[in-house]
């Protein structure tokens, strides 16, 4: 007969296999594997599912079920394994992970449209468990962001796929503008989500436009690269937006949704499409989402002859930058008996590599920031990314 433990490392062997095939064979093929190792791993744990006296080891298995059921979407089965663990005495660590597969199985539940109806114009937003989010309420520093992130992803991608160039200035163009409108329906109580509407040119008394009668294949292809940002495939997501400021800017504006992990832990999307619910998790959090930036370096520098640093200080407020921006550092230097001398200052001017990242900075004029550079040999600095110290 075998035991939990020859269950669990066949489990094991067979969830390396999958995170293998996960690169090297097809995605099919993980899932294939995936669902292999959990019903061993299930069958492990439930070896022992009256053996209250062998924590941490029971809980530990139902954990590791409940973690495979989930990245299987298997949500039913994955809540039941997090009940059966939660049911032991696990030690703290493995309670809090318990906890929090439980709060991702919760999101799910949440994600479904639960009886209310979408048109295809219309998607669904929402914002799960976390220290400022609560059932049907959350705090407006949290939501109103968010909203704009979305406004911004939606009106950015109608541009793109019109084959616009990259618009740091002024209104949209009309024929633009027409489908760029949104409008919200209420929030949906029991968690806190909105519908967002974008209406038919009918609707609003405008034009059709031919090639683009709905705006169904804008919102398709706004979701479509989030998934590719949560999945991190941001290769995927750059050969899929290549102008490399729309992919900033694409990936700026993604951050700005994404959970930070404790005032938020979780956001999706749903729509509905063919008759049936699509539900679009964004579960990586802000501080995983990094700019990549694609290489446009300084003129006359050799790639080569550089290296990356972190830079702080205040950003200057200026009109708008043409091709830098001015970080001021304060550095404080101390005489022999301890005590400070005069604040030295100084400037680092940090060149931009495209559009974008000029959007990225007007949001944090005068505030302390930290920013990521590339530093040349002759100490010029090309902007990567930046973050607001606090």
């Amino acid at each position: 007969m075998k035991t939990a433990k020859d269950f669990h490392e066949k489990a094991m062997s067979l969830y390396e296999e999958s995170l293998v095939a996960k690169y090297k064979v097809s995605d099919k093929k993980r899932i294939e594997l995936l669902k292999q190792a959990f019903e061993f791993e299930k069958k492990a744990a439930y070896l022992l599912i009256d053996r209250f006296d062998l924590e941490p080891t029971r809980s530990k298995l139902f954990a590791s079920s409940a973690t495979m059921a989930y990245q299987l979407l298997e949500f039913r089965e994955s809540e039941k394994m997090v009940a059966h663990g939660l049911a032991g005495d696990p030690p703290e660590d493995i309670l809090e992970e318990l906890r929090d597969l439980f709060d991702k199985v919760n999101f799910y539940r949440h994600l479904t449209t639960r009886g209310i109806e979408l048109s295809g114009d219309e998607f669904r937003f929402t914002l799960g468990s976390g220290d400022e989010i609560m059932k049907g309420l959350a705090k407006g520093d949290e939501v109103i962001p968010r909203i704009m992130g979305i406004e911004a992803l939606y009106s950015r991608t109608v541009e793109r796929m019109n084959k616009r160039p990259y618009r740091l200035h002024g209104r949209l163009p009309a024929e633009d503008n027409n489908i760029v409108q949104m409008y919200y329906k209420t929030p949906v109580a029991a968690s806190f989500a909105i519908i967002f509407k974008i209406p038919r040119m009918k609707e609003i008394g405008q034009p059709e436009i031919p090639a683009m009668e709905t705006a169904i294949p804008y919102v398709d292809e706004m979701l479509e690269c989030m998934d590719l940002v949560n999945n991190g495939k941001i290769k995927e997501l750059k050969d899929r937006i290549s102008d490399e400021s729309y992919f900033q800017s694409f990936i700026i504006n993604a951050r700005k949704i994404a959970p930070d992990g404790s005032n938020v832990k979780q956001v999706g999307f749903t729509v509905y499409r063919n008759n049936k619910e699509e539900i679009h998790p964004f579960d990586k959090i802000q501080a995983d989402i990094a700019l990549e930036n694609a290489f446009i370096g300084i003129k006359g520098e050799d790639i080569k002859e550089k290296d990356k640093i972190v830079v702080s200080g205040i950003l200057l407020a200026s009109d708008t930058p043409k091709k830098h921006i001015t970080l001021v550092e304060e550095i404080q230097e101390y005489k022999k008996n301890g005590k400070p001398k005069k604040l030295k200052i100084k400037r680092h001017k940090i060149k931009f590599a495209n559009e974008a990242q000029r959007e990225l900075v007007r949001l944090y004029y005068e505030e302390s920031v930290s920013v990521e550079v590339y530093r040349y040999k002759n100490n010029h600095l090309e902007f990567i990314d930046l973050k607001p110290t606090f």
